[in-house]
């Protein structure tokens, strides 16, 4: 996680691991793609990081233009 992303403090939000890496979050021009394990935990704790962020800055969610894709890894 970079230095000063918001995602960087809670530990109970899961990235995937990737070699040495934990990755929970890419940006790309006007997206966000948030990559999370343990999805119970990491969700309502994502939830919880983006409201208090919410709250501080003035931004929202789109929620009508967002959506989760579940993957399962074997």
């Amino acid at each position: 996680m970079a230095q000063g992303s918001p995602l960087s403090p809670s530990n109970d939000i899961k990235g995937i691991l990737i070699g040495t890496k934990v990755y929970k979050i890419l940006l790309y021009t006007d997206d966000v793609l948030l990559t999370l394990t343990d999805p119970v935990k990491s969700i309502q704790a994502l939830i919880d990081c983006v409201n208090k962020f919410g709250k501080i800055s003035g931004y929202k969610v789109n929620y009508g233009k967002s959506e989760i894709m579940g993957l399962l890894f074997t």
